[in-house]
């Protein structure tokens, strides 16, 4: 894992401006691979969180210092029902989430390197529950390009300026992770389509202590099938 660029990164490399490119992997995934699931919000939990004070907001590149974790206000967060229970877990943004104190809990029990929180007062009819504003500080590739269908492109930004960015985008077919992510490691946000990850054991301890509102899919679902799982 301690390499310069990842393989990913040596691909991109490879465009000129504006070129589009398809990589096609060498050897499909049996769906046996990794112990990562790509986690999100579950969309059968329909209670509102909502972050009041969020005028500034921190960013998770060290480059980009706008505000420390530890610097915020106490996150406000007003809390409220739709149709059905309140779950423990919201995204705010790529590396931004709200999760109750149980989900802090258990990953910093395990890779506590991963993140950074702040205690949050809710609001509403979540008045009193303890909540926290969560960073995933951990961002990384690990693609395993062998088997993973990506389109490359690199894009122009702006329609009238010579500015250009490059992107990366997974197939249908979804994507493998490469096997050399180190044993430690439990929680990270990969860096192209900003999806949280978290490992089998974390997974475990999340359902053994009760957490609700979320939906786990093995990142090769789409073409293998993986049956993923709902808390």
């Amino acid at each position: 894992m301690d390499r310069s660029k990842s393989d990913v990164e040596l691909l991109l490399d490879e465009l000129a401006p504006g070129e589009k490119r398809e990589h096609v992997r060498s050897v499909a995934p049996s769906g046996a691979e990794g112990r990562f699931w790509v986690v999100a919000q579950n969309g059968d939990t329909f209670g509102s969180v909502q972050w009041v004070n969020d005028d500034t907001r921190p960013s998770y590149l060290p480059q980009f210092p706008i505000i420390e974790m530890a610097d915020l206000q106490t996150p406000i967060l007003q809390v409220d029902l739709r149709e059905s229970a309140l779950g423990d877990f919201y995204r705010v943004s790529p590396h931004l989430y709200v999760f109750r104190s149980t989900i802090v809990d258990c990953i910093r029990e395990l890779d506590a390197n991963a993140i950074e929180f702040r205690r949050a007062e809710a609001r509403g009819v979540g008045k009193g529950l303890e909540f926290c504003l969560v960073m995933i500080r951990r961002e990384m590739d690990a693609i395993d390009i062998n088997k993973t269908n990506l389109t490359l492109h690199y894009k122009k930004i702006l329609p009238d300026r010579e500015i250009y960015g490059k992107r990366v985008y997974y197939h249908p077919t979804g994507f493998c992770l490469r096997d050399d992510i180190p044993s430690n490691v439990h929680c990270f946000v990969e860096p192209y389509g900003g999806m949280l990850l978290l490992s089998n054991e974390l997974m475990a301890r999340l359902a053994a202590t009760g957490v609700r509102g979320l939906h786990a899919r093995h990142p090769t679902a789409g073409e293998t099938g993986v049956t993923g799982m709902y808390l």
